[in-house]
């Protein structure tokens, strides 16, 4: 137990004592180049070389515009010749079946140099008007045999 007469702690106070010395500050700001102050050359010396400037990377002169996000479009279908129907029906309708074999023919160089559609029919109209010319010639030169040549 602590009575009148105990000691008490000693009172939180300043006591004198040797004065503190702080190290002196700088004069100049943090992270400023230390070192005698620079001089002025006279021209035509030579100095230290500079530090060559950073590069920077040059944008292109017409950026492109950013990609928006859309759906694909559905692949186009090759589209059919447009002289491969013609050509088919010329080749049925006999006497236009010269007309169906140069139709047919050029249709089937159409069709090799862009890519479309549309050879079976030519090739079927070729056959047809093909077949078609074959008998007609064959028809004639048997008609000019008989007719003309057994009299």
């Amino acid at each position: 137990m602590k009575g009148p007469n105990s000691p008490q702690p000693p009172s939180p106070t300043l006591q004198p004592g040797p004065p503190v010395s702080f190290p002196p500050q700088p004069a100049t700001p943090v992270g400023a180049p230390t070192g005698p102050p620079p001089t002025a050359k006279p021209p035509g010396v030579p100095g230290p070389a500079k530090p060559a400037p950073p590069v920077r990377p040059v944008a292109p002169a017409n950026p492109a515009p950013a990609a928006k996000p859309h759906p694909l479009p559905a692949p186009a279908e090759p589209r059919l010749n447009k002289h491969a129907i013609p050509a088919l029906l010329c080749s049925f309708f006999g006497i236009t079946a010269p007309v169906g074999v140069y139709l047919g023919r050029k249709a089937r160089k159409e069709i090799g140099q862009t890519g479309e559609t549309g050879d079976p029919y030519a090739v079927a109209a070729l056959i047809i008007g093909w077949a078609y010319l074959t008998a007609l010639v064959l028809g004639i030169a048997t008609y000019l045999i008989f007719a003309v040549g057994g009299s």
